[in-house]
């Protein structure tokens, strides 16, 4: 028998663009045949929803009868009295309760300032970026903010990952902190290597990183620090990019855009606060009903960006390049003041003895 192995793939997922009804009737069966119990079409509606979040796609649908037999006879638990059941929404509700309690923790950590996160006002050098936290032995993720900093001063071109550096980083995020600095060094046109050295750090961070969804962040908190322009706090970012400025896709976009609602929604929201994404996420999202209801009422946004300057403009509200369409715009576009800056660092080092530097700098001079 063995002689004739065959090997096969079996699908997990169910493509939802003509197999909705298909899909709808392989949960019913199953439902009937393992706990002598209908679903109602709320019921089935509100269990689509929960495995489209799982699957982090719109598109596609779990069909694996494990996971299928576990929550349905979870459900028969949960609703034990009755033989048609209406809704799920309450279970599924119930089992991110249950895993929620590091979320929590996560959270008052950051109501009481024992992790440093702001929702408000600007900052040079500093923005929020997002993560997924996953904890061995804990079957749901949840995501959190993450402060990322950066600092400049006129040197070689070196951009110290202070993450790499203490060996915290892996090798994809310091992949991606590469192509933001390749990225920027294209988009500013410089005719030498970046006469620029800089310093990047996810602030609060003792555990590992990877991955190189913080690399839009990355490219923006460098744009800020070089051109001395504040970043609203108010904004978190995700996104991966290329060395052309594109934005590609990240994983984890619910728990992400979650993990900042919950904590800007603990402080009051604003109408401000919001979360940057990838376009290609769009297809990803199945957001819980609190942060739907409070991006429909404008409380919260959601941002969609193509690329790095859609965020720019989300961002710093003002251009990259000069805009040849409003040559008398009042805001100054920021390669122009990078360049500045740059030419005001470098007058200044070429300039005068170490010593008359040092001196000035203590105003004795």
């Amino acid at each position: 028998m063995y002689q004739f192995g065959q090997y096969t793939e079996i699908k997990s997922y169910l493509s939802l663009s003509d197999n909705v009804e298909q899909w709808g009737g392989y949960v019913q069966n199953y439902a009937e045949n393992l706990i002598n119990k209908r679903l109602t079409s709320t019921a089935l509606n509100q269990f689509l929803q929960a495995y489209i979040r799982e699957s982090e796609s719109r598109e596609l649908v779990s069909i694996s009868p494990t996971l299928l037999r576990k929550h349905l006879l979870g459900i028969q638990n949960f609703y034990p009295n009755v033989t048609e059941i209406d809704e799920v929404k309450g279970y599924f509700d119930y089992l991110e309760q249950q895993s929620s309690i590091l979320n929590q923790y996560t959270v008052g950590d950051i109501l009481t300032n024992q992790l440093y996160i702001e929702t408000e006002g600007e900052e040079i050098g500093q923005i929020n970026g997002l993560s997924v936290i996953e904890f061995e032995g804990i079957p749901h993720s949840f995501g959190e903010p993450l402060r990322m900093s950066c600092n400049v001063q006129y040197g070689d071109g070196e951009i110290t990952d202070i993450e790499r550096k203490v060996e915290l980083g892996g090798n994809i995020h310091s992949k991606g902190i590469i192509i933001a600095q390749s990225c920027l060094a294209n988009l500013l046109e410089l005719p030498t290597q970046l006469p620029f050295s800089a310093s990047i750090a996810f602030e609060q961070s003792y555990g590992e990183i990877d991955g190189d969804s913080s690399s839009l962040a990355i490219f923006n908190v460098l744009v800020s620090a070089l051109a001395k322009v504040g970043l609203p706090q108010s904004i978190a970012v995700t996104g991966a990019i290329d060395q052309f400025g594109n934005v590609l896709s990240v994983g984890g976009v619910n728990q992400k855009i979650e993990g900042f609602f919950n904590i800007c929604h603990a402080r009051q929201l604003t109408g401000k606060q919001g979360v940057i994404i990838p376009a290609a996420c769009v297809s990803h999202l199945s957001l819980s009903s609190e942060v739907v209801e409070a991006v429909e009422q404008g409380l919260f946004k959601i941002w969609t960006v193509e690329n790095v300057f859609d965020a720019i403009a989300i961002l710093f509200e003002r251009d990259f390049y000069d805009d040849e369409k409003a040559p008398n715009s009042a805001q100054t576009a920021l390669f122009t003041l990078i360049h500045q800056n740059l030419d005001e660092r470098e007058s200044e080092e070429t300039s005068g003895s170490f010593l008359s530097k040092i001196c000035k700098k203590i105003k004795l001079d």
